[in-house]
Order: C-alpha cells, then sequence, then structure tokens
C-alpha cells in the first residue's frame, strides 16, 4: 500500500473521495471518544461541534493538496 492510496491522492476520484472520508470520520470519533471521555462537553454540546469538526478535517485535506510536491 503506498502513501498515495493511504492520502487519498491515486487520481482515482471515487476511491479518493473515500479514502479521505474514512479519515474525516477517523477524525470525528477521535474528537468525540476523547471529548467524552474527559468530560470537556456534553453529549448536545458535541452534537453542535460536529458540523465545525467535519469542516476543518476537510479543510485540513485543502492544505495537505496545497503543500505537497506536484
Amino acid at each position: 500500500m503506498s502513501m498515495d492510496t493511504v492520502t487519498g491522492v491515486t487520481g482515482n476520484a471515487v476511491q479518493d473521495g473515500l479514502t479521505r472520508a474514512g479519515w474525516v470520520a477517523a477524525v470525528q470519533a477521535f474528537v468525540a471518544f476523547t471529548v467524552m471521555r474527559w468530560e470537556w462537553v456534553t453529549v448536545e454540546e458535541l452534537a453542535i461541534l460536529t458540523i465545525p469538526i467535519t469542516f476543518v478535517a476537510v479543510a485540513a485535506w485543502g492544505v495537505f493538496d496545497g503543500l505537497r510536491a506536484k
């Protein structure tokens, strides 16, 4: 498995989209587990934060794409 496959930059739109969606879901799960484990926010507050967490995770892909060598 190459880094292109893991990072979703193979050029195959479907595969890359699913790979990146998987990473975004992993970020959401990690954040949800962490904040609930340490009781930093309530369930209701976490539900409100789901969309901003998704935006940040997707924006990270944009930064990754912008910084990687072409």
